[in-house]
Parts: C-alpha cells; structure tokens; sequence
C-alpha cells in the first residue's frame, strides 16, 4: 500500500526542460514518436515535455528512464529545471573553459540581459543581450581569465534570484591592475536567466556587501 508519503511525491509535478529531453534524444538519434514508443505515452505528451510544460514527476522519471539506453544514463533531475539547477550550469560554463551554446539555450530567457560593470579596459564589461550575447560574455570571460576561483561560489540562491561570488585572476595583466572578485546577481523568469547584473567594482562591491 502506498503510503501519503509516496503518494505525495508522484503526484508532485515539476516545469520540464524541454531543451535537455531534446538533447538527450538527439544524442540517441530518436525522433519523437520513438520516445514516445520506448517510454509508453503519446507523441502529444513529448512534445509538451520538449515545449517546457509542467508534467508529473512520475512521467518525468519514466521518460528518463526510457532515455538510459546505449550507455546513457539519465534521471528525473537532469530533466527538470530549477533555479539551482539553472545556477550550477551556468557556474559548471563559467568555470570550465567549454562553453555549450545549446546549454546556455537551455537555461536562459529568450530576453536575457547581461550587464558587467568592470574596468573598462575588462574585455568582458559592457551589456549582452540574449542567450547568444550571455553565450559570448561567457566566451569572452573564460578567454580573458587566467584562473577562476569558486570561493564560496554559491552563497544565496533562492526562486527569485541567486549570488555568486568568484575570484579571477587574468591572463593579460594589462587588463586590469590587479585581479579581482566579482559578484553575479541572477533574476529568474520561470526559472531561467532573466537578468545577470556582474559587479566588478571594488567601491560597489564594497556596497554590496554591506547589504548583507
């Protein structure tokens, strides 16, 4: 018998990301209607997955199920989309030197905003419009920095908004006079990248911490 427990839980719907269900698929070379096929539901029900709809869990957790097939493995995590989901791929881009334009796709408002206040002689400074003007920030960032530290790395998140705390150092000195943190400030839209306001500014960063 199931418990309420239990029962709770499968009953919990949770927002899709319609991007990865795709990425997965494409990576199995299915089309929908066999996804549809291995996972028992309606070639409807996937496209709704893939168009970012609410599903129940217990869907979500089947139609992953169906996609750990030739080596892959995929869980009901990996198909959901959150604000800390969001977050750790946007630091995973960030930090990694291998920016994915088809991840940042995934986890960012088509009218995304990236607005860096730095230096202006920081190459990364200035406004970014879209997810392809986050995906050239983040190019443009991992191309610029020498090393970048996680100190603390995520230390607010909630569902309206997140802050990040990194720790650069730059290949070009004459970049900058020194290396220095900075602070992403991270808005959600139905749990994507709305906004990033970068503070690079000792003084403002001075003021930003002081709100806390």
């Amino acid at each position: 018998m199931i418990n309420h427990s239990e029962k709770s839980t499968l009953l919990r719907t949770e927002q899709v990301c319609g991007e990865q269900v795709k990425y997965f698929r494409h990576l199995l070379g299915w089309t929908q209607g066999e996804l549809a096929r291995r996972s028992g539901y309606c070639d409807r029900l996937i496209r709704k997955a893939e168009g970012g709809r609410t599903l129940a869990l217990e869907t979500i957790n089947n139609i992953a199920e169906s996609l750990c097939c030739n080596g892959l493995q995929v869980c009901a995590n990996d198909l959901i989309l959150s604000p800390k989901r969001t977050v750790h791929e946007l630091i995973r881009c960030v930090t990694s030197r291998s920016v994915d334009v088809r991840s940042i796709h995934a986890i960012t408002a088509q009218d995304c905003e990236v607005y860096c206040q730095a230096d202006a002689r920081v190459p990364f400074s200035g406004r970014w419009l879209k997810p392809n003007g986050l995906y050239r920030w983040l190019k443009t960032f991992s191309e610029c920095a020498e090393e970048v530290k996680r100190e603390n790395a995520v230390f607010a998140i909630d569902e309206e908004m997140a802050f990040i705390q990194l720790s650069l150092a730059f290949r070009q000195k004459e970049s900058v006079s020194e290396s220095f943190e900075i602070v992403m400030v991270i808005r959600f839209a139905d749990n994507k990248i709305q906004n990033i306001h970068v503070i690079a500014d000792a003084y403002k960063l001075c003021l930003f911490y002081s709100g806390f």
